[in-house]
């Protein structure tokens, strides 16, 4: 039986982890692996016991801290699986990073931030309320940031910045929809809001269409999927096979409970679901076919087959939905093994260019062996998983539409069409990747490399992949009755499967035909002869005219009616990003001066006003604190929560004023952090609010120690202790003024970063006792903002 304290175990052990091998000492390389497969390892172990010990039919537990709406965590039958997955993939890419990691610098940082990742995506997913669901969501975007930028050349950072500015809007999004659920309900528990179907449609609408924003960024949905393949070429490929096997998959999950334990279906939902599934698959598997990078190929495949979990999920019948959940249990599979597979191509041959691939199959035998079964899984080739997943969902749809529950009698053909197609093109797609890397000529500058199989460590995660690729595939009554047998009950309608195919027995066959065809091959006498190219008997070079595989589509793209397509595309025409850039950036032109000279006189008036305490605060700063500390231990010693609330205001309001007038760095991260503390004393005065204290505290470490880390290191770099000297300093260190930033406004509260909902539940707090100090609170939030907002601008400045 599992109790609350193994939930409590599972969910903190990677945070509680990651802390301790940052602590390491930087040159603890070989212990701070160990302890990170170890940690993965252990979370993989709990996750599966906490799955084999849920009762049968999918009984829930959880617990709360403080209110319910605020560390609210619930474990179904769903959840256990889906987290059981993320801590599988998770564990095999922690071991598969000790050697692709083995050459890269910061990896103090690097594991630390994999099983934080890893903890926040089973945060998201064990979330027994929206409000909770969102914290974890934003601790995952932002770990799955500073993974994406790792490497740390502007490229990375871009794709970074790309992720999280649309992961930001969709956050947004989802933030708006769940804050008028919660207002409108008083809670933020699904089960609670479950009955919004009886809500007037154009607020249903609504929500739902909000809903549908922020879910469909994370998870890769035409057209918000544009941050995907800038960022799977950026990230380390152990990062890539996370990003595309597990994270998008927590957005995909959040999208079946949305639409069936909370809205239900109607027959335009359906519709609407179904076709940007359709619609998503053929776009990514077209963008998928041009390609040469091979990690972007990959990228756009992620974007194609999440299209296949939608259109499960849109069906809205039993044999659907479960076939999308059975994709996305595929897919994590095939996919986490075909990044992996490229990382053990990159790492041998240094780049990620198809065109310079060639002849790999005698040098990388295992290599080859698990990308072909990865390709031939992904493109629904029997016997493997993925034609089992993609063939319940062709069921799904042919089953929703002679119900007429796709909202149109004649809808389901093109449905099907579409995903019929979209696995035709992947396997076109891959047989384009398997050729170049694997078959042909073998480029000089490969040869020259002495290239060889990966490691143990990197080839054993792809070897177990494949192998439950092949046995899902050959025996998928295993995870349908084990995996998804609690399940039933709560999705609509019998899961039925139609049609002759048994996937073992075809295997039978397919394996006889194999071993006939070769014990033909031996008894026969023929044999192959093997002569060089040579053209009126001079001979040739290969090298020369050779012909890369990556060129293979190339006649699409130059077809009448896609080349326009496509050249638009790789400018960026259909990039939502770019355009809300553009957006933004006019917008911008015609307010910067008048919210520039607003900030200046901002800081004008409050400069003047502390200037005129100035030298007095100056001069008796020491005995000012010493005041304030008698004045905090008598409001405790007489337990007088007035004079601890009086004072905990005081202190927020003088150090925020202090640290927008003080220039020096050391001083500046003083004050603030005073500040800080005010909120916790303001806290520790009000009455139920020890664990939106404790929240808050929590995230407020989190931010502060994001802006100690980037000054420090700025006035490391720029030698400078003063503020006004780092003016111009994000052109020479941008990675540290973004982690400056995010750190200032995660603490200053701003969403949909980690510190809104801290100072959201303090602030509530506050308002039940008395308005005065909410509107402190938002007062002192909004000081935050200017000192935070005067730095930057100073970074941002030229120099």
């Amino acid at each position: 039986m599992v109790d609350t304290n193994i939930l409590l175990t599972f969910l903190s052990l990677p945070f509680i982890s990651a802390i301790a091998i940052f602590a390491l000492n930087k040159t603890a390389g070989k212990l701070r692996e160990l302890l990170s497969v170890f940690v993965s390892l252990a979370v993989f172990l709990i996750a599966v016991f906490i799955f084999v010990c849920l009762p049968d039919g999918g009984v829930g537990f959880g617990f709360n801290i403080g209110l319910p709406w605020i560390v609210n965590l619930n474990i179904d039958w769903l959840s256990s699986f889906l987290v059981m997955l993320i801590s599988f993939i998770g564990c095999l890419a922690v071991v598969y990073s000790v050697g692709y990691m083995r050459l890269h610098k910061g990896l103090r940082r690097y594991y630390p931030f994999l099983l934080l990742f890893i903890g926040s995506m089973n945060g998201a997913v064990i979330a027994g309320d929206l409000l909770t669901m969102f914290f974890f969501w934003e601790l995952m975007s932002l770990f799955a940031f500073f993974l994406i930028i790792f490497d740390g050349d502007n490229i990375a950072v871009a794709a970074g910045a790309k992720y999280l500015i649309m992961s930001g809007a969709g956050s947004l999004c989802m933030l708006f929809a769940i804050g008028f659920l919660f207002f409108s309900q008083g809670s933020a528990d699904i089960s609670v809001i479950s009955g919004l179907a009886t809500y007037p449609d154009k607020t249903t609408f609504v929500v739902m269409v909000l809903f549908i924003i922020g879910l469909g960024v994370k998870a890769g949905m035409v057209p918000l999927h544009t941050w995907l393949p800038d960022a799977h070429p950026a990230a380390p490929s152990p990062v890539s096979a996370l990003l595309s096997g597990v994270m998008i998959k927590v957005a995909i999950y959040w999208m079946f409970k949305v639409f069936i334990l909370m809205f239900g279906f109607s027959n335009i939902w359906q519709f609407t679901l179904c076709a940007l599934g359709s619609i998503t698959i053929i776009i990514g598997v077209m963008m998928a076919l041009v390609q040469s990078d091979i990690k972007r190929l990959l990228a756009y495949h992620s974007v194609s087959q999440i299209g296949y979990m939608i259109l499960g999920i849109g069906t809205g019948v039993g044999v659907g939905m479960f076939g999308g959940l059975f994709h996305l249990l595929n897919h994590a599979l095939f996919k986490g093994l075909l990044f992996l597979g490229a990382g053990a191509l990159i790492y041998r041959t240094k780049t990620r260019d198809l065109d310079k691939y060639g002849g790999l199959l005698k040098a990388m035998p295992i290599t080859f062996i698990t990308c072909l079964i990865a390709a031939l899984s992904i493109s629904g080739v029997p016997p493997f998983n993925g034609f089992v997943s993609k063939w319940m969902i062709y069921q799904g749809v042919i089953e929703a539409g002679a119900g007429h529950g796709l909202g149109m009698s004649w809808g389901w053909w093109i449905f099907l069409t579409a995903a019929v197609f979209g696995s035709a093109l992947t396997l076109a797609s891959f047989i384009k990747v398997i050729f170049s890397a694997f078959f042909g000529e073998q480029p000089s500058a490969l040869k020259n490399l002495n290239i060889k199989e990966v490691c143990a460590s990197m080839y054993a995660p792809l070897i177990i992949l494949a192998a439950l690729c092949v046995v899902f595939g050959v025996f998928p009554q295993i995870p349908l009755k084990y995996f998804f047998k609690m399940g039933v009950a709560s999705i609509p309608g019998a899961v039925i499967l139609n049609g002759i195919w048994n996937p073992t027995l075809a295997t039978m066959l397919v394996l006889a035909g194999v071993v006939l065809g070769v014990i033909v091959y031996l008894l026969s006498s023929a044999r192959m002869r093997t002569e060089e190219i040579f053209i009126g008997g001079e001979k040739l070079d290969s090298e020369n005219i050779r012909i890369p595989g990556a060129t293979m589509y190339n006649t699409i793209k130059e077809m009448k009616y896609f080349s326009g397509i496509y050249k638009t595309a790789a400018a960026g025409g259909f990039d939502l990003y770019l355009y809300g850039l553009d957006w933004a950036r006019r917008i911008s032109q015609q307010i910067y001066f008048g919210i520039d000279g607003t900030i200046d006189k901002l800081y004008d008036s409050l400069g003047k006003i502390t200037g005129v305490f100035g030298g007095f605060i100056l001069n008796h700063s020491s005995k000012i604190t010493a005041i304030l500390g008698g004045v905090l231990i008598i409001s405790i010693a007489v337990s007088s929560a007035v004079m601890l609330r009086s004072a905990a205001v005081f202190i927020m309001i003088f150090y925020a004023l202090m640290a927008i007038s003080e220039n020096r760095i050391t001083k500046f991260i003083i004050w603030c952090a005073l500040s800080q503390l005010g909120y916790a004393i303001l806290g520790l005065g009000l009455p139920q609010a020890a664990s939106a204290t404790i929240l808050y505290m929590a995230t407020a470490l989190v931010g502060w120690s994001l802006m100690i880390i980037s000054l420090f290191h700025l006035r490391r770099n720029n030698k400078a202790d003063d503020i006004n000297k780092l003016a111009g300093a994000a052109e020479r260190n941008p990675f540290m003024t973004v982690i400056f930033i995010i750190g200032g406004f995660g603490l200053a509260g701003l969403p949909p970063l980690f510190g809104f909902i801290g100072k959201f539940d303090l602030s509530s707090a506050g308002l039940a006792v008395n308005p005065v100090y909410s509107f402190i609170i938002a007062i002192t939030a909004l000081l935050t903002c200017a000192y935070v907002l005067k730095i930057s601008k100073i970074l941002l400045q030229k120099d």
